[in-house]
């Protein structure tokens, strides 16, 4: 994206980046932003385009469909999973109702995820009604797969993310293999 912005004419001061880079920091789009309306050069380019800020930079040029904007690779699925194994992880797929809301086409993942080495799914989960919940237990353990939860804890101060073990198990329990031997108090 730092490269298309320079093909529009923009220039970047790029001692930040360079040096988040350095350091191994993550480089993002508040980053880049920074990075263009920092640069002295285009100041009449952004007050000419009315660009006071990170707020109109970014539905300008740094949102997908607008002219930086490049979206990220990401590896498929059999490709993460590879990886988490490599790592000698344990490759879980994390609120699968809040990725699809069709129950047919949630099952059909867990089977091909399961094809390609899924070791688990996260049935227990603070937005996962009770039907969702027992349906996705239902399918993991009779493939053989881990049973997992999370309330995916945001901090205190956040709407719904805000609790540790938010999440109801309806009566179910979790099968944490291996895991489950690891103190959680």
């Amino acid at each position: 994206m730092a490269d298309r912005l320079n093909e529009l004419g923009f220039a970047l001061d790029r001692a930040e980046l360079d040096q988040r880079a350095k350091q191994g920091k993550p480089l993002g789009r508040p980053h880049l932003a920074t990075a263009v309306l920092s640069h002295p050069h285009n100041a009449t380019r952004l007050a000419t385009e009315h660009i006071h800020g990170a707020d109109e930079l970014f539905p300008a040029y740094l949102v997908p469909g607008s002219p930086a904007y490049v979206a990220r690779e990401r590896p498929t699925v059999q490709q993460a999973i590879k990886a988490i194994h490599d790592a000698h992880g344990l490759a879980v797929w994390a609120h699968p109702f809040w990725d699809l809301d069709s129950t047919d086409e949630t099952m059909q993942a867990i089977d091909t995820f399961a094809a390609h080495g899924l070791d688990g799914v996260e049935c227990f989960y603070i937005t996962h009604s009770e039907h969702q919940t027992r349906q996705l237990h239902t399918a993991a353990t009779q493939r053989g797969l881990l049973t997992t939860g999370s309330a995916d804890f945001h901090g205190p101060d956040h709407a719904r993310f805000n609790a540790f073990r938010a999440f109801e198990t309806h009566g179910l329990h979790p099968n944490l293999g291996g895991i489950g031997n690891v103190r959680t108090e």
